[in-house]
């Protein structure tokens, strides 16, 4: 559909930036190839319209040191913020499906990334050169890390990877992926059987069966009630069985005891 595309932005951009939803009546779509290429921002905030970041579109904007890339972006081009060498943090969005060429190239102050939910592809050079690279959260939808994704990131202690060993097993890699195989892999991060990356639980991921144990019982206006327990037929392992809140109802007398005659 038709939709406006941000461009040639590179001489106005400074400081902190949210793109706005809307010009001219029309939805902000794509930031265009180069648009903020070695701008002087510090921050940007994409809006919820936006759902392409073109080639080059950040890339060299050396102070960018925060960029927030929600659910809707579905595409973020070659280079998009190659050299972007303030920034730390990344969070790439659930509609993303693969990490073009040299995205992240060259961001040497980098530590931190995680990838969405539907990422399949990391694409080569994607974080070539990202020297303080030490923590990186993969999804199991990952089948391929193409060469020299990572070369460079000779940091890299910590890979968290959303998925069972043989899905983390299938992926293909190219060659200049050294530092992959130098990183402490691991496999989900739980909190109470749920993973605070991805939030399927221990049993569900790993392909147990859980069956329910016992009945859930009803809270009544007096009386707390318990979720129904449900108990993984593999491993024994249990959930459920949460304590519902009593409603806390006051009863009180609205007719007289008839006495029979």
């Amino acid at each position: 559909g038709k939709g406006n595309i941000i461009t040639d932005c590179s001489d106005l951009a400074t400081g902190d930036l949210t793109l706005p939803t809307r010009k001219d009546g029309l939805p902000v779509v794509e930031i265009g190839a180069e648009a903020f290429y070695k701008s002087n921002l510090t921050s940007v905030k994409i809006n919820t319209s936006v759902k392409t970041i073109g080639w080059y579109a950040f890339s060299g904007s050396t102070k960018l040191a925060s960029v927030e890339i929600k659910d809707n972006v579905t595409d973020i081009n070659w280079f998009a913020f190659s050299d972007c060498t303030s920034l730390k943090t990344i969070a790439v969005g659930n509609g993303v499906e693969k990490i073009e060429p040299a995205t992240f190239a060259g961001c040497t102050s980098l530590e931190t990334v995680t990838l969405g939910k539907k990422v399949s592809t990391i694409g080569w050079s994607s974080f070539k050169g990202c020297s303080n690279l030490t923590t990186i959260s993969l999804p199991n939808t990952v089948t391929s890390i193409d060469r020299y994704a990572f070369y460079g990131c000779d940091n890299l202690t910590t890979i968290t990877f959303c998925g069972t060993e043989a899905e983390r097993n299938a992926i293909t890699k190219g060659e200049g992926n050294s530092a992959l195989s130098n990183a402490n892999l691991q496999f989900h991060s739980y909190e109470n059987g749920v993973c605070t990356f991805c939030q399927t639980t221990y049993c569900a991921n790993n392909g147990h069966s859980m069956q329910q144990t016992k009945p859930a019982v009803d809270a009544t206006c007096e009386t707390a009630g318990k979720t129904a327990v449900l108990t993984c037929s593999i491993c024994g392992a249990t959930e459920g069985g949460v304590e519902i809140p009593a409603a806390g109802h006051k009863m009180k007398q609205t007719a007289e005891t008839v006495d029979p005659t």
